[in-house]
Formats: structure tokens, C-alpha cells, sequence
């Protein structure tokens, strides 16, 4: 059971986070993206965000929290015209 759970849950996860951080992305740089940029974006910034974490020597739940609180943040701020987008 666990494995389905990683199967299916793990790309799930993952996907939202990257669509998260390319909305974020996005409104940072004042441009819109096409739809199918946004995971690509989003994972980009989340490797940069993480490589940055561990470059100040930061641990590895500091990296988790910040690729999460930034996906939120994405995920919150492009909220009005989220359907559309996706």
C-alpha cells in the first residue's frame, strides 16, 4: 500500500510545487508565462531556491520549508485566475 501511495502521491506533490513556484516565478517577473512553462519554471526556481539553501549551509527541512512556503505563496497569489490557468 505504501508503494501506491508513493507512486501516485510523490508526482503529485512534486507537480503542485513546480506549478506553484512557476506561478511565483511568474509574478515576480511580471510576465506571463504559457501554461506548460510553468511546472519547468517552477522546478528551475526550486532547484535554485534549494542549492541556495544549501550553499548557506542550511539543512535539508530548511530547504523543504522554503520550497513550501514559496509554493504556497505562488499558489496564493495567482488564486483569482487559477482555473483558467490550469
Amino acid at each position: 500500500m505504501q508503494t501506491v501511495l508513493a507512486y501516485t502521491w510523490t508526482p503529485a506533490v512534486i507537480c503542485l510545487v513546480a506549478i506553484g513556484l512557476g506561478l511565483l516565478c511568474e509574478r515576480v517577473a511580471r510576465r506571463r508565462l504559457p501554461a506548460g512553462l510553468l511546472a519547468p519554471a517552477g522546478l528551475a526556481l526550486a532547484i535554485s531556491l534549494s542549492m541556495a539553501v544549501f550553499r548557506l549551509d542550511g539543512p535539508g527541512w530548511v530547504a523543504a520549508a522554503v520550497l513550501a512556503a514559496c509554493a504556497v505563496a505562488g499558489l496564493v497569489l495567482a488564486r483569482r485566475d487559477l482555473r483558467a490557468r490550469l
